[in-house]
């Protein structure tokens, strides 16, 4: 070991076929062989190892052994720390590569951090005036941190990359996982993730396939296996009427509207509620085991088991007395035919058309509908009406036969006076 210069710009030279320029003042490589510090490189250091080099024009670089590592020109404060083929490019501020072999911080990066690993890559940016702050790539293999893409992660895994211009993007390992250029504020997760949209997070489970995000500021997940949550945790939506849960597109879904929960199937869909069973693919089907319990479609609500609709007193107001007669000669008049639902062809009807149900009536929302609550109250009324009508009559009938018998009683009882009438003027006639 010898020691160069004066006080002021000390050089501390060891090992063998070590080289520090006369430029560089206050700077040492400690031991090793074939280590260089070049010109203007100023409290410097390299401590050990093999073929490492600072370049010139540095402040407080250093080298902490390892072998083919550099540190090229015009840095500030740049550290690599062991390793192999490790390198810090040009103009860059308080950069650290820790280990690991051909990892690289690029030109015009401040605050970079790659730690182990191989053939990694921060690209930093051409462009000394828009610099790239603060990457961070721990890990993992022939990952890449794009150009000015500043506060981004790369946590391991290997061929993730993190394309242009994308501000505070993060991959959480894996593998094959990419964020497009311009895609900042994003996260990406799992095997072949595909973030190609600022704000968005896609995670994709092990399947060798593609899953990529499908907007802005989306949350995307392919889990085959599903998709579990803690059973005592809640879900919520937040307070914006919207279809919050698209099922299948956006034809099948559930959503809110004002002082409104609905659910959406499409123009010819149907609803159906099971008991038991299992999955099917056949429509309307509750899978071995099951029972439909409910359909509801254009064609109508069809249930298993007995339709209950509320009639309790309590929940009535406004009550008017009916005329029976009038309600039964309505009745008597309204059209009935038979027919079909359009999207129900197989299936024949018999009824009244609304429009003429509640012309007569007048009850129910509209001219479009009947309510079965209308249809029974009605029906009762006619049949009430109907009793009314056959009772009259059995009373008209009671009088009559009364005054057919009393006829009938009088006719015998004049009948018995002739005879004796005539018994009495003609003794011998029988």
């Amino acid at each position: 070991m010898r020691y160069e210069g004066q006080f002021s710009g000390v050089r501390i030279i060891g090992g063998r076929n070590t080289t520090i320029d006369p430029g560089s003042t206050n700077s040492a490589i400690l031991s090793g062989r074939e280590n260089t510090i070049a010109t203007a490189a100023h409290e410097s250091v390299i401590a050990g190892g093999l073929d490492n080099i600072i370049g010139r024009d540095q402040r407080s670089a250093f080298i902490g052994g390892g072998a083919r590592n550099e540190i090229l020109m015009d840095n500030q404060h740049a550290v690599i720390v062991g390793g192999r083929d490790n390198l810090i490019g040009t103009n860059t501020v308080i950069s650290l590569v820790v280990g690991g072999g051909e990892n690289r911080i690029a030109n015009n990066v401040d605050g970079g951090l790659m730690v182990g690993g191989f053939r990694n890559d921060i690209l930093g940016s051409n462009n000394p005036n828009r610099r790239e702050i603060a990457p961070i790539l721990i890990g993992g293999s022939d990952n890449e941190i794009g150009r000015e893409s500043s506060w981004t992660v790369i946590l391991g895994g290997d061929n993730n990359r993190i394309g242009t211009n994308c501000p505070s993007a993060v991959i959480l390992g894996g593998t094959n996982n990419i964020v497009a250029d311009n895609a900042g504020y994003s996260l990406a997760a799992g095997r072949r993730s595909r973030v190609n949209h600022m704000g968005a997070m896609v995670f994709a489970d092990s399947q060798n396939a593609s899953f990529a995000s499908a907007g802005e500021n989306t949350f995307n997940i392919r889990a085959a296996g599903g998709v579990h949550i803690n059973g005592d945790s809640s879900m919520f939506f937040g307070t914006t009427t919207r279809q919050m849960v698209n099922l299948w597109g956006t034809t099948y879904g559930i959503g809110v509207q004002s002082f409104t929960h609905y659910a959406r199937t499409d123009a010819s869909g149907s609803f159906s509620w099971y008991r038991g069973g299992e999955h099917s693919n056949t429509a309307n089907s509750p899978g071995t085991g099951g029972v439909e319990m409910m359909r509801l479609n254009s064609g109508g609500l069809r249930v298993n088991g007995t339709f209950v609709s509320a009639s309790d007193r309590a929940s009535k107001e406004n009550f008017q007395p009916v005329d029976p007669a009038s309600v039964l000669e309505k009745v008597a008049a309204l059209p009935i035919s038979e027919w079909n639902y359009k999207d129900d062809p197989a299936s024949r009807h018999v009824g009244p058309m609304a429009q003429d149900f509640h012309a007569a009536f007048g009850v129910g929302p509209d001219d479009k509908h009947i309510a079965t609550v209308d249809a029974d109250g009605v029906a009762l009324a006619a049949i009430q009406g109907l009793n009314q009508k056959v009772e009259e009559q059995a009373a008209a009938l009671r009088e009559r036969d009364a005054r057919i018998a009393k006829l009938e009683a009088e006719l015998a009882e004049v009948k018995n006076l002739v005879r004796q009438a005539l018994s009495t003027a003609n003794p011998t006639t029988p």
